[in-house]
């Protein structure tokens, strides 16, 4: 394991302060002689934890509890939750992920979240749909990073027992009637008469009045958690063609909940996106579903949407709304038959004609010629219809990957023509497929080119070829859409295994980037305003090479706030050791740092922070 000593120098397209550069090198270089990469792969005490985050003057976050133990029948949800808390008042960032497909989590897997001085909750569900009767395992994953370059990651054991569906057992059969044996009958002469003397009537006895009716029991006020209107939506579509259904989410109370977006079927759009997280008080939100048939044969096809809700005092529900699609075949347009001719025209057998002579011819008048007309100019020709300008859609580069064991890391490029906004969300249909931006966020493109980066997570595969594929689902102005799917092989070889976390990237090297593209230019109308696109400039970070055999590449983190990169990124850079960050508005300093990570998915600490400003 190597000691990271890291500087990093970067140049920025625009004008730079030389006197932060300066004290941003002088600081990285004393604090690389001292810092100490933490492992990734064992879990350090809570002490040594406490004593790592005191040295950086901060504290780290302690989950409750330290492990999840759940129970649940086959078919059925198991829910749990944590708390992570932290002692000091100072921002941190924490990102969460987890090993295991069934374990779902509020917030999202993939997602990033800040804390200072306040209580978070992570809602831990357990699917057991697709796992057998047994128990599994999973780890939930924080990775906390705070001020002065503080890291920690945080390994929360989940035990799962999947048990049977209970079956009832039958009653047991009722026994049998016991005949009872005849006794024998004795004889014998009947007594006496006695004489009867007659009683006083009994006492009248006192007739209690009626008990008081018991009081009616307490009305059950229903939950105050998401109610869906309808419960399932029912659609038909001809082939190649869309439905639209819509859904009305309301909920009791006036406090607020969260809830996140998914589905099961990738001909289901939703709005808002998929993997998105809402929230909802006293107000209607309004989910609106569009069904794509482009890829569905003509039948009945089924789908789920779920609604994962969260809300106080650890509430938490799963809502399943059926969708049902009818794809009826495309309707073939037929031919009028063409009109019979008509009958022929029959001629008249013509009368006979009678000879007469002619009469004397008349004296022809001829008349003076007419006075000359004006005639009007030919009216001007129309001008033309406007051509209609179609959007773009979004073009992905390569238009698929494929990845090894050696090369577990890919890149796709976006672009689309036009300079209108459009909106795309990301996902995978396979776990080991990790992206960066993340699954379940969405993203938008003008006239830039994005970059996605795809890392393929060996871990509890067995060798042999593997596929999956990346869906990106685009929107765009007057009711465009389009789904994107890039498909990806991943290649296991055999003894792959787990290594140690690369050290830190060090020993930077010096280059200049190039300047930022100008800005599309647009022909718009004329107006009394307008406004300009605020300045922008890009900035080179650049680090020399690590020496690890398995290193799969390295994470570029920006930010605002010393410590906390959040502001964009973090980006991953393959085969190479310089990254452009563009389009960062002007007069803001950004604060840098660099981690490197293997084919594993172990990450390094992150290098020393260097900030710089521009202008």
């Amino acid at each position: 394991m190597k000691t990271p000593r890291s500087v990093l120098v970067f140049s920025v397209a625009g004008c730079l302060s030389s006197t932060l550069c300066a004290t941003a090198l002088a600081s990285t270089a004393a604090a690389a002689d001292t810092s100490a990469s933490v492992s990734l792969l064992q879990q350090p005490s809570l002490q040594a934890t406490v004593t790592k985050a005191q040295g950086s003057g901060t504290a780290p976050i302690v989950p409750s509890p330290a492990a999840l133990v759940l129970t649940a029948s086959k078919g059925k949800t198991a829910v749990g939750s944590l708390t992570l808390k932290k002692s000091s008042s100072d921002q941190h960032t924490y990102y969460l992920s987890t090993n295991q497909s069934w374990v779902w989590m509020n917030p999202p897997y993939g997602s990033t979240q800040t804390i200072t001085s306040e209580t978070d909750q992570l809602v831990i569900t357990a699917q057991t749909a697709n796992l057998a009767v047994g128990t599994h395992l999973a780890t939930v994953y924080v990775v906390d990073s705070g001020p002065n370059n503080f890291t920690n990651m945080l390994r929360i054991p989940v035990s799962l027992t999947v048990t049977a569906e209970a079956v009832a057992p039958p009653p047991p059969p009722a026994p049998p009637a016991a005949a009872p044996a005849p006794k024998p009958v004795v004889l014998t002469p009947p007594p006496p008469p006695t004489p009867v003397v007659a009683s006083p009537p009994p006492a009248p006895v006192a007739v209690p009045p009626p008990p008081a009716p018991a009081p009616p029991a307490p009305t059950l006020v229903p939950s105050s958690g998401i109610v869906t209107s309808p419960l399932a939506l029912t659609l038909t579509a001809a082939k190649g063609q869309t439905a639209v259904g819509t859904l009305a989410l309301r909920k009791g109370g006036t406090n607020q909940h969260s809830y996140s977006l998914s589905t099961n079927q990738s001909w289901v759009w939703m709005n808002p996106p998929y993997g998105s997280t809402q929230t909802i008080t006293t107000e209607t939100d309004q989910l609106v579903i569009t069904v794509q048939t482009g890829n569905l044969a003509a039948g009945t096809h089924s789908a789920v949407i779920y609604i994962v809700e969260s809300g106080p005092n650890n509430f938490s529900n799963m809502l399943r709304i059926p969708v049902t699609l009818t794809v009826t075949a495309t309707p073939v347009k037929t031919t009028p038959p063409t009109p019979p001719a008509p009958p022929a025209a029959v001629t008249p057998t013509p009368k006979p004609v009678a000879v007469t002579p002619p009469p004397p011819p008349t004296p022809v008048v001829v008349p003076p010629p007419p006075a000359p007309v004006a005639v009007p100019p030919p009216p001007a020709p129309a001008p033309p219809a406007p051509t209609p300008v179609a959007t773009g859609p979004i073009q992905a580069t390569p238009v698929a990957l494929s990845l090894s064991s050696t090369n577990a890391v890919g890149t796709l490029t976006l672009r689309k023509p036009g300079t209108d906004q459009h909106v795309y969300s990301l996902s995978a249909s396979q776990s080991w497929v990790w992206m960066n931006p993340p699954y379940g966020s969405a993203q938008t493109i003008t006239t830039e080119t994005d970059q996605i980066v795809i890392t393929a997570q060996p871990t509890g595969l067995a060798a042999g070829t593997y596929t999956a594929v990346v869906y990106i689902v685009e929107s765009g102005p007057n009711n465009f859409s389009n789904t994107l799917r890039i498909p990806i092989t991943f290649t296991v070889t055999g003894g792959q295994t787990a290594s140690a976390k690369p050290g830190t990237p060090t020993q930077p090297a010096v280059s200049t980037p190039p300047p930022p593209p100008p800005p599309p230019v647009q022909t718009t109308p004329s107006a009394s305003t307008s406004t300009s696109s605020p300045k922008t400039a890009s900035a080179t970070v650049s680090w020399n090479a690590n020496s690890e055999s398995d290193l799969a590449g390295y994470r570029v983190y920006v930010g605002t706030k010393s410590g906390s990169y959040g502001f964009v990124g973090p980006f991953e850079v393959t085969n190479r050791t310089s990254f452009t960050i563009a389009n960062l508005p002007t007069g803001t300093t950004y604060f840098f740092a660099v981690s490197a990570f293997d084919k594993s998915g172990n990450e390094s600490a992150k290098s020393a922070e260097v900030s710089k400003s521009l202008f």
